[in-house]
């Protein structure tokens, strides 16, 4: 049984709440830029910049307009999830917004999202140095073998 949320102080709960979320998402956000090529860096941090006023302006309207503040809150946690799909980072693309999902499970999920779109970055990278040294090895090992027959 879903438990409502009356009066003011239940809006502004939900409110801070969502402003909590943002704000989370923006962390995991900033992580992932952290992990991305300079181009794709640039590209993300232009958009969570933006974000970021956003997220501001919802965190001052909590107390005067809690719903005002709930929706830029997750306007903007959406828009971080967006960008973050949008990134090069050599994993798959999915968005996992379950159909009757309430709004805290979605920010979860989104935040979970980029989490996970960071993980795949640094998979990426991870392997691009496995691959590298790998190669140096085998060039190595071709040119040893090449002087000495």
């Amino acid at each position: 049984m879903a438990v409502e949320f009356r009066g003011k102080r239940d809006r502004r709960e939900r409110a801070a709440l969502a402003v909590i979320e943002a704000k989370r998402a923006e962390l995991e956000t900033q992580k992932l830029a952290r992990r991305l090529s300079s181009a794709a860096r640039a590209e993300l941090q232009q958009v969570a910049a933006s974000v970021h006023e956003e997220i501001l302006r919802a965190g001052r309207d909590i107390r005067r307009r809690p719903g005002r503040a709930r929706r830029r809150a997750g306007r903007a946690e959406a828009r971080l999830a967006r960008a973050s799909l949008a990134t090069p980072t050599g994993g798959r693309c999915d968005g996992d917004r379950r159909a009757g999902a309430s709004g805290a499970d979605a920010a979860k999920a989104r935040s979970k999202l980029i989490k996970r779109r960071r993980a795949e970055a640094k998979q990426a990278q991870q392997m691009a140095k496995i691959v590298a040294a790998q190669m140096a090895v085998a060039a190595a090992v071709t040119s040893a073998d090449a002087s000495k027959g």
